[in-house]
C-alpha cells in the first residue's frame, strides 16, 4: 500500500507540474497575441548603400525601427507630414538601432546622409487606423484628464465592451485590460513616471491610439 501511495503521489505531482507548465505557456502565447493585436513594427535595416526594405506601409500606433547591420550610416528625415517630428540619428556599431513612432498619418521620407548620392533613401506611409470610422471622433472616445497625475479616464460613448493597453513610446507595455464590459474605465496611474505614453484602444473591431502625458 505504501508503495502504491508513493507512486500515486509522484504521479499527481507530475500532473500538477504539467498543468502549471501548460498554463504558463498558454498565458505567454496569449500575451504575445495581445501585443500583436495593438501594434506592429516596421523594421528597416541599414547595410552597404541601401535601406531594406526602403518602402513600407503601417498604421498610426505602429513603430518604425531602423537597425544597423554594417558600416556607418544615418537615418535622417527629409520630409514628414505637417505636425510630425523630424529625426536625424546615427546608425553604427555603437548605436545599433533607432525607434520612431509616427503620430501623424502621411508619407515620411528619409535618407542616409553619407550615402544619399548612392541612392540610400527610403519612404514609409502611415495610414489612419483601419476601421476606425466614428470611433476616432473626439466626442466618441475620450481620454482625460490630459495631462494626468493620479487617475486616467477612458470613455467610449458608442461601445459597452473594449480592450486597451498603455505603452511607453519605446513600446514597453505598462498596463492592459481585455474585454472591459463598460463604457468608462478609471485607471490608476500614480505609479507611472512622468513622461508621454500611448493608449491603444480596441472597440468592436475598431482601433485608435491616443497620446497622454503624466505630469
Amino acid at each position: 500500500m505504501c508503495a502504491i501511495s508513493a507512486f500515486e503521489i509522484n504521479l499527481n505531482n507530475k500532473k500538477n507540474s504539467y498543468k502549471k507548465m501548460k498554463s504558463t505557456l498558454l498565458y505567454a502565447i496569449a500575451m504575445l497575441l495581445t501585443v500583436n493585436t495593438f501594434a506592429n513594427k516596421l523594421i528597416i535595416q541599414a547595410s552597404g548603400t541601401s535601406f531594406t526594405p526602403n518602402t513600407g506601409t503601417i498604421q498610426l500606433g505602429d513603430t518604425v525601427i531602423f537597425q544597423w547591420v554594417d558600416g556607418f550610416h544615418t537615418t535622417t528625415s527629409t520630409a514628414v507630414p505637417t505636425g510630425a517630428a523630424s529625426w536625424d540619428e546615427v546608425l553604427s556599431s555603437s548605436a545599433t538601432s533607432y525607434m520612431y513612432i509616427p503620430t501623424v498619418a502621411g508619407t515620411y521620407s528619409y535618407k542616409c546622409t553619407p550615402h544619399e548620392s548612392m541612392g540610400m533613401t527610403g519612404t514609409f506611409t502611415v495610414t489612419n487606423l483601419t476601421g476606425v470610422g466614428e470611433v476616432s471622433k473626439q466626442d466618441v472616445v475620450q481620454v482625460f484628464p490630459n495631462p494626468a497625475s493620479e487617475q486616467l479616464n477612458i470613455k467610449i460613448s458608442s461601445a459597452k465592451n473594449f480592450s486597451y493597453n498603455i505603452t511607453t513610446l519605446d513600446g514597453r507595455i505598462m498596463q492592459q485590460t481585455e474585454n472591459a464590459k463598460t463604457d468608462q474605465l478609471l485607471i490608476d496611474v500614480t505609479a507611472y513616471a512622468k513622461g508621454v505614453y500611448l493608449i491603444n484602444i480596441n472597440s468592436e473591431g475598431k482601433r485608435i491610439t491616443k497620446k497622454f502625458t503624466i505630469d
